[in-house]
């Protein structure tokens, strides 16, 4: 063997077999020990420790353009949206999925923003989920409404911009 493979003792040699391609002569019981002493780890653990935490976010109107409009805003800022277009979508959606944040619309037929926030606030896994509502009401009995219901913030439509709905769920899930 070459200098170089003198301390390398899996590589036993080398032979040319018919075709004259190299084909190594390995110590098994080399390989097996080298195996042995190799650190364990899990593949799975260390993706998870080291993968980006995606914010998963439902987005609640029952007006497509709106809906589309804070979709393209939010994936804009790196978060996972997926839509409903009234409260009881939203809810279907909630059960079979895991949410960090909710936003909503304060109108909606069927079920409106404030049912809504009532029932999440009675499931166990969404009591502290924080919930955003969308809205031109401004009125204080609504906002008073909201908030006993416990919302996270309320943005009134006529302020509403790109960045004031990103910073909001950056604020709300700590980011």
């Amino acid at each position: 063997m070459p200098p170089a493979f003198r301390n390398f003792t899996i590589l036993q040699g080398i032979v040319f077999d018919e075709h004259y391609d190299i084909v190594p002569i390995l110590h098994v019981p080399e390989i097996l020990k080298k195996f042995k002493s190799l650190r364990g780890y899990d593949i799975k653990k260390y993706e998870a420790a080291t993968k980006p935490r995606t914010v998963r976010v439902l987005v609640v109107d029952d007006s497509d353009t709106t809906r589309q409009i804070e979709k393209s805003i939010l994936e804009g800022g790196g978060f996972s949206v997926d839509t409903a277009v009234d409260g009881i979508d939203g809810l279907e959606k909630l059960k079979s999925k895991q949410y960090d944040i909710i936003v909503s619309d304060k109108d909606m037929p069927r079920m409106n923003g404030l049912v809504l926030l009532d029932n999440l606030r009675r499931m166990e896994k969404y009591a502290t989920v924080p919930v955003i509502v969308v809205s031109a009401d401004q009125s204080p009995e609504v906002l008073s409404q909201f908030e006993k219901s416990g919302v996270s913030k309320f943005i009134a439509k006529g302020d509403f911009k790109r960045g004031n709905l990103i910073n909001a769920v950056k604020e709300l899930v700590n980011e």
